[in-house]
């Protein structure tokens, strides 16, 4: 099988398959010898590094006990001795646990002979120490402090000396191990070096042969035939191919025949962007100008554009009749996002017959006298929740208005001149609450009136008349009938008073001559 008769996808395959064999070689080689270091890792880690870190453990408590030991050997408070005597135990439990946990950790023969020494050392040393805190115990500090020094100290110390062994052995352990990975990583690098250079040379060969193979299918360099597809995606459908790069049945010369078709369709569609910018909404591209997919795409956007023309004729008749008070019509169901449309529109038509159907409801209230309805504001947002705020803030004033023209009225007709309107009103209910006190003003001054006029009489002063200037209409009517009255009552007293002192004085012949009626 000739190369040069594969396809494009064969020789990348073939290409990309060997070099994919090489990284896989050297991926085994990776992974096995990152395997080999990670078990020297995890054996430097989670044995060696926890051995030496026991035996320091055990170190740090074993010197402390020596500490705890002699301080108690110079104490006299029991307190302290009790408390001495606590942290021995607790680092005797120390260091029995490190080395409890060490036995099973320990793989070479020479890690395990120096922890027997290191127990029986041990063991000396806790022996000695014990009895120099029985000496301490029963006040023998002397014979502790000889114990200490002859007996338990030096056993300490070879203890130690054994600890400090082991952790020396455990140290070249890690050594060797560290030593041991690094060589071998450095054997898989030289193995993978080698395997990469000869990845490098097949790569290049196969790379030669790849991209003289796609020039020639490509019809030119890639560079160019990638600005090319670029500037067509970025929409510049002015751009001229140099003709050594447009190579005949070549990717490059198809791109040129592609790029006529879209400026031929890009001019068709500005030409419709222009009529319906001038509101030639009717204007739709000439499909036969096209063939193929082409055409179909024409077909397809002017079905688009149809549908959106479709739409906004049908909501500017909808609004149009919003406009003059008719409600009855709806907008169609849109499908998909244009569902947005018909949804808004419904709720503006819901939102308008809502508002007019409150403010009927409420108007039809008011017209039977009940001003306590209120419209539902929570029904509605901006604007038209304004409408129904409004309309039933002149239903709150209206309501406050007028109950307080019949309080004070009503308390006039149970003769209760004292009841006022104290709120303020505006425009016709201000001028109603002027006119209301003016009312009571007046009927106040009339009673007063009567009242003085009535004092005097009780004294026998019929003379007294009321202003008869302070009142208009009717109320000056009233107050002069009252004027009458009196003078009436004053002239009549007047001639029974005449004829009565007559009368006294022995004349007989005394009359009233003036004309009265009823009781006069």
């Amino acid at each position: 099988m000739r190369y040069d008769r594969l396809t494009v996808r064969s020789r990348l395959a073939l290409a990309f398959g060997f070099v994919l064999l090489l990284l896989l070689t050297i991926g085994g080689i990776a992974l096995t010898q990152m395997r080999g270091m990670e078990h020297t890792l995890a054996t430097i880690i989670e044995k060696d590094w926890v051995k030496a870190s026991r035996a320091n453990t055990m170190n740090n408590a074993m010197r402390g006990n020596a500490r705890l030991a002699l301080e108690a050997v110079t104490s006299d408070d029991p307190a302290r001795l009790t408390e001495i005597r606590r942290r021995i135990d607790d680092n005797k439990r120390v260091v029995g646990d490190a080395i409890a946990a060490l036995e099973p950790l320990l793989y070479l023969p020479a890690g395990r002979a120096i922890l027997a020494d290191i127990k029986q050392q041990r063991g000396a040393w806790v022996s000695g120490l014990e009895q120099a805190m029985t000496e301490v115990a029963a006040g023998k500090r002397e014979a502790a402090a000889r114990i200490m020094n002859d007996e338990a100290l030096p056993k300490l110390d070879v203890t130690l000396a054994k600890v400090a062994a082991f952790v020396e052995l455990q140290g070249r352990a890690m050594d060797e191990a560290g030593a041991a990975a690094a060589t071998a990583a450095r054997r898989a690098g030289y193995w993978m070096m080698g395997i990469v250079l000869l990845a490098l040379l097949a790569g290049a060969v196969l790379a030669s042969l790849i991209t003289r193979s796609l020039l020639k299918q490509l019809g030119g360099e890639p560079q160019d035939i990638a600005d090319l597809a670029q500037r067509i995606a970025a929409g510049d459908f002015a751009v001229e191919l140099a003709s050594q790069v447009a190579q005949p049945h070549s990717v490059a010369d198809a791109m040129t025949h592609m790029i006529e078709r879209l400026r031929a369709f890009m001019t068709a569609q500005d030409d419709m962007t222009r009529r319906h910018a001038a509101g030639e909404i009717s204007h739709c591209v000439d499909a036969r100008a096209f063939e193929g997919g082409y055409a179909d795409m024409v077909a397809r956007l002017n079905a688009v554009v149809g549908g959106h023309v479709r739409v906004q004729e049908r909501m500017a008749e909808a609004i149009a009749a919003y406009a003059l008070g008719d409600f009855r019509p709806d907008m169609d169901a849109l499908p998909g996002e244009q569902a947005r449309i018909s949804t808004a529109m419904a709720e503006v038509k819901a939102n308008l017959v809502a508002v007019q159907s409150e403010i009927a409801r409420l108007a039809g209230a008011a017209a039977d006298g009940d001003f306590s309805q209120r419209g539902d504001a929570a029904r509605f947002h901006h604007s038209f929740r304004d409408i129904v705020l409004t309309q039933n803030r002149l239903m709150e004033v209206a309501e406050n208005g007028l109950s307080d023209v019949a309080r004070v009225l009503a308390a006039l007709a149970h003769g209760d001149l004292s009841a006022r309107i104290d709120a303020d009103y505006q425009g016709l209910f201000g001028r109603l609450k002027d006119d209301t006190h003016h009312t009571v003003e007046q009927l106040h001054a009339i009673v007063q009136q009567i009242a003085a006029l009535a004092a005097a009489a009780a004294h026998g002063d019929f003379t007294a008349r009321a202003d008869e200037t302070a009142f208009e209409f009717e109320f000056r009517d009233i107050v002069a009938a009252l004027n009458r009255l009196v003078a009436t009552s004053e002239r009549g007293l007047g001639d029974v008073a005449g004829v009565l002192h007559a009368l006294a004085e022995g004349d007989l012949t005394a009359r009233i001559h003036a004309d009265y009626e009823g009781t006069f």
